[in-house]
């Protein structure tokens, strides 16, 4: 297999190391009684090492945090919580007070990793103060969606760099991608950060030709694959049977 690049400094967020062999992440965006069951299968399986809670979808489908989060609390199952904004294709429309009253609640089911969008909080500077009380409970992701294109690589470096002044623990880029120039960017932006931040990243490229940087990113330093549970959360998603031909997952 490939060399991968990894972290000189292996970071833990509970039970969950991040930095050394890639994570995969299934998206769970619905809950009943088969994802449920599933869930159980794959955690003690180990086909997974964390799932994102994709909470904008479940809103969507009236799923309250309390039919969701003990049973991922109760089964000590490591996971993202991620309440996306519309604006970053979040599934449905909710004022941002009423997302950040959601996120502290639920803190109190202890998430490996809280997702914030970085413009949102780039934006409202006052967040900075609700972003160390979330950082006193959980690691947290600042994540900058671009669905339009991919910006140059210098104004993806400065993205990067503004995201670790905010406090991130994680940095997550996911940009459109138009062409195999947008795929190199996005496979030098993984590489630079790694080299110069030291820090866990998520480097997507979304689209078509963005399902390449799915498979390479993870050897220039992204950490974490996404994967669908059931439904794809984002164009250019891949099923996990690629990454476990790539990776050699058990």
């Amino acid at each position: 297999m490939l060399k991968r690049f990894e972290l000189s400094n292996i970071k833990k967020f509970g039970k969950v190391s991040i930095g050394k062999t890639p994570l995969l992440c299934a998206s769970v965006t619905s809950f009943d009684k088969k994802t449920m069951n599933k869930i159980k299968i794959c955690y003690e399986k180990k086909l997974f090492q964390i799932y994102e809670i994709r909470y904008d979808y479940l809103y969507k489908k009236n799923i309250k945090l309390n039919d969701i989060l003990p049973f991922f609390k109760k089964e000590e199952i490591p996971y993202i919580f991620t309440f996306r904004r519309k604006e970053e294709g979040g599934k449905v429309y909710v004022e941002d007070d009423k997302r950040l009253k959601t996120i502290f609640e639920a803190l109190n089911y202890d998430p490996t990793l809280v997702d914030i969008e970085y413009e949102w909080a780039n934006k409202y500077k006052e967040l900075k103060t609700s972003l160390d009380k979330i950082k006193g409970k959980s690691g947290i992701i600042l994540s900058y969606h671009n669905f339009k294109n991919t910006p140059s690589i210098k104004h993806l470096k400065s993205i990067a760099n503004n995201c670790l002044d905010l406090n991130a623990d994680v940095i997550k880029i996911a940009t459109l991608t138009r062409s195999f120039k947008d795929a190199l960017k996005i496979l030098q932006l993984a590489y630079w950060i790694r080299k110069n931040l030291d820090i866990p990243e998520i480097i997507i490229g979304m689209g078509k030709i963005g399902s390449i940087t799915r498979i390479t990113a993870p050897f220039f330093g992204s950490d974490i694959i996404y994967v669908p549970l059931f439904e794809r959360t984002a164009s250019g998603q891949l099923n996990v049977e690629y990454y476990r031909l790539v990776f050699r997952f058990k």
